[in-house]
């Protein structure tokens, strides 16, 4: 039976995978305009590495418990 941890952490992994979908974009979009490049994208980055970090924490601690 799943818990509310169990769907929060879901919902986070589901944000990240949107998260890389949305840079892909912007990226993809955005190369014709480097000003875009180096400030958006670069803020995208970080997001996902900090959310992707707080996902697979979450995962750890599930698995040590």
């Amino acid at each position: 039976m799943l818990i509310l941890h169990d769907y929060l952490c879901l919902i986070n992994c589901i944000m990240c995978i949107y998260l890389v979908v949305f840079i892909v974009i912007s990226i993809t979009t955005c190369t014709l305009f480097s000003f875009c490049m180096q400030i958006t994208d670069y803020h995208n980055v970080i997001l996902l590495y900090h959310m992707l970090n707080s996902c697979n924490y979450k995962i750890t601690i599930q698995k040590h418990q």
